[in-house]
């Protein structure tokens, strides 16, 4: 994802000795790294909530019909959403690729048009 990626990074660690508090006698070490707890969830893991925060990474195509809107549309408000695209430097726009499917597209149209077709004799 950033300059550094497939190389390997050192992550320093914060040592913290504690002596032996008079009352109880123990000590101990913690050991703790500097590191951002974080999550991530799929669009479609996504539907049928509602977030205060949506990013998406969109550097690449890899959404499919719908899912760029159900993706927008999980954020309560607008400015719970932020996107990382690709700069287009001929359209000079930040973009990225609704993928759309025309097979699938073609044969959600038939289906429709069976189904109407099948109300049609029936009425």
């Amino acid at each position: 994802m950033g300059d550094s990626k497939g190389e390997k990074v050192f992550i320093p660690h914060l040592g913290l000795d504690v002596a032996a508090i008079e009352s109880n006698g123990i000590e101990f070490k913690h050991t703790q790294f500097p590191v951002k707890p974080a999550f991530a969830m799929t669009v479609n893991k996504a539907q049928g909530q509602s977030l205060l925060h949506v990013d998406l990474y969109l550097w690449d195509s890899v959404f499919t019909h719908g899912q760029l809107y159900v993706a927008l549309s999980r954020a309560s408000s607008f400015k719970g959403i932020h996107i990382v695209a690709r700069y287009n430097r001929i359209k000079k726009r930040f973009a990225t690729q609704n993928v759309v499917y025309k097979e699938v597209m073609e044969q959600q149209v038939q289906q429709l048009e069976d189904a109407e077709a099948t109300l049609a004799a029936r009425i």
